[in-house]
């Protein structure tokens, strides 16, 4: 069987954000659920705490990305068009049967990560003249990035049988 290989996509630095926050928080209320139907008969057992672990973990990265939309609006007050730029991300796609609970949290850090880049590339750019309250800004967004790929980028998802 072929490996499948991530596909691009064209998103804009705004739904880079919102896209990956949505998914992320879906994410933590599958495993939160989960967790909690495991509790009555199952609160002593490996699987969940490892259940418990992953829900916590994607607990904490989507409240450091709690403030992601004021850093945003607070940016497009300078230049609407600034975050409706299109980048390409690579992407798994998901299929009939869905995508790996690991997958779709791949993407999510994949897309951030994409709009990071982006954005770090335009505070760098030395012939573009960005208000330094806007710079302090996407400074920001950058670093809730970084604060929550430090609780994300570890997630054990526990699978079903293992």
């Amino acid at each position: 069987m072929a490996r499948e290989k991530p596909k691009p996509t064209k998103m804009t630095i705004r739904s880079c954000f919102e896209d990956s926050i949505s998914d992320i928080e879906g994410l933590r209320k599958e495993m939160e659920e989960w967790r909690d139907n495991m509790k009555e008969y199952f609160s002593e057992t490996e699987r969940y705490e490892r259940v418990s672990e992953a829900a916590k973990a994607l607990e904490e990265g989507f409240n450091a990305l709690d403030s992601w939309e004021s850093l945003v609006d607070e940016i497009e007050k300078y230049d609407e068009e600034l975050l409706q730029t299109e980048i390409t991300v690579y992407q798994f796609k998901f299929t009939r049967r869905g995508l790996a609970r690991w997958r779709r949290l791949s993407n999510c850090m994949v897309a951030i990560e994409s709009a990071k880049d982006w954005l770090e590339k335009l505070i760098d750019e030395e012939d573009r003249e960005i208000p330094d309250e806007v710079r302090m800004e996407i400074e920001k967004l950058i670093g809730l990035y970084d604060e929550a790929k430090a609780y994300l980028e570890d997630v054990d998802f526990p699978t079903m049988f293992s």
